[in-house]
């Protein structure tokens, strides 16, 4: 069976789409009318990421999100059916959608899209970009801007304190001493993340190797080590010139629609010279606290932080899924790679 090339088109349209740490956790299967895009529980670590973690939901919602946007550019309708229960979605394409010949390129805002860690300018953002923000949704998921420096600096000791967190938790830990990529042929792979894309001080990559073994991390936390990385991780938030915020309602649909909403902003932000960096260590374990994944004194911890941000924030009683850190780049960021479209896509295997 061969892959139409407007399939292909599609599949590297979603393949595009960003994902915690890089994992890059789809899989997309094409059986000659459907086109389905599923989590492959391969590359996941349960521990970290279910199937449950909205983590999952938004990465499957951005990846929907940039197919349905590229077929938008190739002129095409397909029809779009989510599967909660599965985590998986599917996208119809008529036999008439299959002869048609797609664009040469993706559009270009799927091309440039990218996470900026390095430092943003302090200027504001115009007036008229903040309002385009504040009106966009996707069901029940809504944006929240945050401009005030008092709020951005509540914010930043709301992501501290979970960043303390996840440095003490091994199995989290451990997960992203995985993801980081030091040698150029690990970078090459085309997953995790490019230690060349942090805003590292001088040594900076030299304690990541040495703390990415978990019984190192231990003993220097004895000394206040996840403190002193929590504060360098929550300084940008200090610092930022806007942070947005996502909140939709609890479950697996509502995850979804989140990540849609997340990458077209993010799509839109990009396209006119802003830069995004995803924070998700305070959503992550805002979600832990919910569904009961926290030790006993983490949960209390947590559970003033969660008081915390109802009074520095209004949700209107969304849940918290995902951050952005959004302002101009003062330079230009190193682009996350790719994984080859043959390992995520299981119809290029009978062309």
């Amino acid at each position: 069976m061969s892959v139409p090339p407007i399939v292909d088109y599609l599949v590297r349209a979603g393949h595009a789409a960003p994902s915690a740490d890089n994992a890059q956790p789809w899989r997309f299967d094409w059986d000659g009318r459907l086109l389905r895009v599923s989590v492959e529980a391969a590359r996941l670590d349960p521990r970290v990421f279910d199937r449950d973690s909205p983590a999952v939901g938004i990465t499957l919602g951005a990846v929907a999100e940039n197919m349905l946007q590229a077929a938008e550019a190739a002129g095409l309708e397909p029809e779009l059916e989510l599967m909660p229960e599965q985590m998986a979605f599917q996208l119809l394409l008529p036999p008439s959608l299959l002869e048609a010949a797609p664009p040469a390129e993706l559009p270009r805002a799927l091309q440039a899209r990218h996470t900026n860690r390095l430092p943003f300018l302090p200027d504001p953002l115009p007036q008229a970009m903040a309002e385009g923000l504040a009106r966009s949704s996707e069901g029940s998921a809504r944006p929240l801007l945050v401009t005030e420096a008092a709020s951005l600096r509540r914010l930043a000791q709301l992501v501290e304190q979970a960043s303390r967190l996840r440095f003490q938790t091994r199995h989290i830990h451990e997960w992203f001493a995985r993801s980081l990529r030091f040698a150029p042929e690990q970078v090459a792979a085309g997953d995790g993340l490019d230690v060349a894309t942090f805003d590292l001080p001088p040594g900076g990559r030299l304690l990541l190797r040495l703390v990415s073994d978990w019984r190192r991390m231990v003993f220097l936390n004895r000394f206040g080590f996840h403190r002193l990385f929590a504060a360098i991780e929550a300084q940008p938030v200090r610092k930022a010139p806007a942070v947005l915020l996502i909140s939709a309602a609890a479950g697996r649909q509502a995850s979804f629609d989140a990540g849609r909403l997340m990458e077209r902003i993010w799509l839109d932000l990009n396209r006119q010279g802003i830069a995004v960096q995803p924070y998700y260590v305070l959503p992550d374990q805002l979600d832990r606290l919910r569904r009961g994944a926290l030790d006993a004194p983490h949960r209390q911890r947590m559970l003033a932080v969660e008081a915390e941000l109802q009074r520095c924030v209004r949700l209107e009683g969304r849940k918290l899924l995902m951050m952005l850190r959004i302002g101009r780049p003062r330079c230009q960021a190193v682009r996350a790679r790719r994984l080859p479209l043959e390992v995520v896509f299981k119809g290029k295997d009978s062309t």
